[in-house]
C-alpha cells in the first residue's frame, strides 16, 4: 500500500523529544524488545477475541497488520535509537489507512492500547525494581504509544474524511442514477398509462368501474355512453346506478355484490338495464373484484346483447306457433283417420265373404296403416305437447328413477335382465315426469338395438363436466354410422328400417327437446355393429358443488 501521505506531511509528524524523553523511550523499549514475542501473542488473542477486530483478522493483510511483528520492531528500534523517525511514520500511516479502510472504528483501536499499556507495565517493573527507573519506564511507554498513536490516528482521520468524501460522490451518483430511472420509468408509466386510457375509452366493450361499497361510478369509456345515452363523463362519474336510474329492478347491484363476495369473479352474467331514455338494454358481463387505492371496486366488461334477446323471444314465440300448429294439424288429422278406420271395420265384419283374398289383404294393409299413422299421430301430439308444457322442478334422485324405468322395460323384454350396469348417477333437480320419459327413450332404445347381440350389455352412468352433470347410456347393440349423425334426433328420422327394428322415429327428438327445455344438451358416439353411447347434460344448480 502506497502511502498518501508527502514528504512534508510524514517531517510534521516526526516527534521533538527532550533528551530525558529519548532516554525514558529507550528504557521502556529494552523491556518491550526482550519480550515481544510474548506481547505479540497477547495482542494476537485480544484481536481475535475482539467483537469488531475478530472479524476482520482473517482479511488484514501483513502491512496493515495488528499484530506486533519483527519488521515493526525493527523500525522501532531505528528511529528510537538513530532517530530515524520516516520509515517508521510510514509504516504506522499504512496501518492506520488500513484501520480506516477496513472500518475499524476508533474507541476499538483505542481499546487495544490501553490494553496493551496495562499488560505491559508488569513486566516493567518487573525488570525495574528501582521505582525511578520503573517511572522512566512508564513515561516512555506513555511517550512512545502516544507518538504511534498520534501518527496512526493522523492517517486514520485523513483517510476516513476521503472515505466518506468519495461515499459522497457515490451516494450522489447513485442518487442520479436513481433520479434518471425514475424520470425514465416515469416516463415509460405515462406511455402505459396513456395506452391504457386509449384502451380504455376506445374499447368497443362496454367498461364501468365502481366502488364496490356504495356503487359510487369511478370511471367508464365511450362505449358506456354511447349505449347509455349519455353525452359526456361528467354526467356519470360520481353518481350511481341508483341515482342514473338505469337499473332495471331494485336489488341487481346487491344482488351482484353478494355473489361477488362469494366467487370474486362472475363471467357471462346477462342483466337487464335501461338506458338514459328508459329504454331496456340487455348486457353479457363479467364482473371482478378490484383493489383501486385501496378501495374495493368492482371492474365490469360487457357487450349489448339486445338484439340476440329480442332474436330469443322471436324464436319461442315463433316456436310455439309451430308448436300450436303441429298439435292443431295432429289433433285435426285423427278424426278423417278415425273414419278410414271405421269403415275397414265395417267392411271386414259385412262384406268379408264376398271378398277375395286379395280384397282381404288389402283391407288388412289399410287397417294396419291407419293404426300406424294412429300411432305417428299421437306421438306427434305428444312431442308438440312437449313445448307448450311448463317445468316442475324438484329434486330427483336419479338412481332410484332409472332402477324404476328398468324394472319396467325388464317386463316387457325378460331377457333384457342381466344386461344392465348400473353406476352410482349424481342427483339433480328437473322436471320428473319428463326427465323419466328421457330415460324411458333411452333405455327402451338400448335395449331394442341390442337385442340381436348374445352377451348384451347395457352401461349406465354420470359425471360432472364444468358446470353441467353429464348422464349416458351406452350399449354393445347394432349402433349406427356417424355419416348420418345429423338425423339422429330429427321427428320422424330413423337410421334404421322398420323391419329392423320397429318405432315411430319420433323418440329421440323427443329426448332431446326435453333436455333443450332443461337447459341441457343431448348428443351420442356410435360405430355401426359396436353398440352407441347416447349422453344427455344437465345444468347443474347455482350454488351447487361438484
Amino acid at each position: 500500500m502506497k502511502s498518501p501521505f508527502s514528504e512534508a506531511q510524514i517531517e510534521n509528524l516526526v516527534p521533538v523529544l527532550t533528551e530525558k524523553e529519548k532516554q525514558e523511550i529507550i528504557i521502556f523499549h529494552k523491556v518491550y524488545e526482550k519480550y515481544e514475542t510474548i506481547f505479540s501473542k497477547k495482542a494476537t488473542g485480544y484481536l481475535r477475541d475482539h467483537p469488531v477486530f475478530g472479524k476482520l483478522t482473517s482479511d488484514m493483510s501483513k502491512d496493515v497488520s495488528l499484530e506486533i511483528d519483527g519488521l515493526s520492531l525493527a523500525l522501532q528500534k531505528d528511529a528510537i535509537n538513530n532517530n530515524n523517525w520516516h520509515p517508521y511514520i510510514e509504516y504506522q500511516v499504512k496501518k492506520g489507512i488500513g484501520y480506516a479502510e477496513m472500518g475499524i472504528d476508533f474507541k476499538s483501536w483505542f481499546d487495544l492500547n490501553v490494553m496493551m499499556k496495562q499488560y505491559v507495565t508488569p513486566f516493567l517493573h518487573r525488570e525495574y525494581t528501582n521505582s525511578e527507573t520503573f517511572l522512566s519506564s512508564l513515561n516512555g511507554m506513555n511517550h512512545f504509544m502516544d507518538i504511534a498513536m498520534g501518527i496512526t490516528a493522523e492517517a486514520y482521520l485523513q483517510e476516513k474524511k476521503e472515505i466518506i468524501l468519495k461515499d459522497h460522490q457515490e451516494i450522489k451518483r447513485l442518487n442520479e442514477e436513481l433520479e434518471q430511472k425514475v424520470i425514465d420509468r416515469t416516463a415509460e408509466l405515462q406511455k402505459s398509462n396513456e395506452l391504457f386510457l386509449y384502451l380504455f375509452d376506445f374499447n368497443p366493450a362496454i367498461i364501468i368501474i365502481s366502488k364496490m361499497n356504495d356503487d359510487t361510478i369511478m370511471n367508464v369509456n365511450n362505449s358506456f355512453l354511447q349505449l347509455f345515452g349519455f353525452g359526456s363523463k361528467e354526467e356519470v362519474v360520481g353518481k350511481t346506478s341508483l341515482e342514473l336510474n338505469i337499473l332495471s329492478r331494485p336489488g341487481q347491484r346487491d344482488e351482484i355484490n353478494t355473489r361477488l363476495k362469494e366467487e370474486i369473479l362472475i363471467e357471462d352474467f346477462e342483466i337487464e338495464v335501461r338506458n338514459k331514455n328508459g329504454n331496456p338494454v340487455w348486457l353479457s358481463a363479467t364482473y371482478k373484484i378490484v383493489d383501486i387505492d385501496h378501495t374495493l371496486c368492482i371492474f365490469s366488461v360487457s357487450t349489448d346483447i339486445t338484439e340476440r334477446k329480442k332474436a330469443e323471444e322471436l324464436l319461442k314465440l315463433v316456436n310455439k306457433d309451430l308448436e300450436s300448429f303441429s298439435y292443431s294439424v295432429s289433433h285435426d288429422l285423427n278424426a278423417p283417420l278415425r273414419v278410414i278406420k271405421g269403415i275397414a271395420d265395417i267392411l271386414s265384419k259385412k262384406y268379408a265373404s264376398v271378398l277375395d283374398a286379395y280384397g282381404t289383404g288389402m283391407l288388412e294393409l289399410m287397417r294396419n296403416n291407419a293404426g300406424r299413422m294412429g300411432e305417428l299421430i299421437t306421438t306427434l301430439l305428444e312431442f308438440s305437447r312437449l313445448g307448450l308444457k311448463e317445468l316442475v322442478t324438484s329434486a330427483i334422485n336419479m338412481t332410484d328413477l332409472v332402477t324404476e324405468v328398468k324394472t319396467e322395460a325388464e317386463k316387457n323384454d325378460p331377457s333384457a335382465e342381466n344386461a344392465f350396469v348400473i353406476n352410482d348417477l349424481i342427483n339433480i333437480k328437473g322436471d320428473m315426469v319428463l326427465i323419466r320419459q328421457v330415460w324411458v327413450n333411452l333405455i327402451s332404445n338400448a335395449i331394442k338395438y341390442s337385442k340381436n347381440i348374445p352377451n348384451r350389455k347395457i352401461e349406465i352412468g354420470s359425471f360432472y363436466q364444468e358446470k353441467q352433470v353429464v348422464y349416458y347410456v351406452k350399449d354393445n347393440g347394432a349402433g349406427f354410422d356417424m355419416i348420418n349423425y345429423d338425423q339422429l334426433f330429427g321427428v320422424f328420422k330413423r337410421l334404421h328400417t322398420q323391419e329392423e327394428f320397429e318405432g315411430t322415429g319420433i323418440g329421440l327428438a323427443n329426448v332431446k327437446k326435453i333436455i333443450q327445455h332443461h337447459g341441457g344438451t343431448v348428443w351420442a358416439t356410435s360405430k355401426l355393429q359396436e353398440g352407441a353411447c347416447f349422453y344427455f347434460s344437465l345444468p347443474v344448480e347455482e350454488g351447487a358443488s361438484p
